[in-house]
């Protein structure tokens, strides 16, 4: 078994995420306000080994800018609903 993960939230520009599969990820992206793409097809979802390594993959805080300005840690990726989901390899 696999871990994928579902992503419900934000609109970006006119396009609102609601259930699509997380297609890539990169936290340092946009001056480290990180940049994610989206997918409805399973094949085309990253895959993880387990739901740890998917968490440590979604907590990863840009190198450009680890902090938010109150002072908390950085984490583009959550200011989406996220969902863990195993699916067969």
């Amino acid at each position: 078994m696999k871990t994928v993960i579902i992503a419900y939230g934000p609109v970006s520009g006119s396009y609102q995420i609601d259930g699509e599969y997380v297609k890539s990820y990169s936290p340092d992206a946009h001056d480290g306000r990180g940049d994610a793409t989206f997918t409805n097809d399973l094949a085309e979802a990253l895959k993880f080994d387990d739901i740890i390594a998917a968490l440590r993959f979604v907590n990863q805080q840009p190198v450009s800018r680890p902090l938010r300005m109150d002072g908390r840690p950085n984490r583009p990726l959550t200011a989406f609903t996220l969902e863990y989901k195993n699916v067969a390899s």
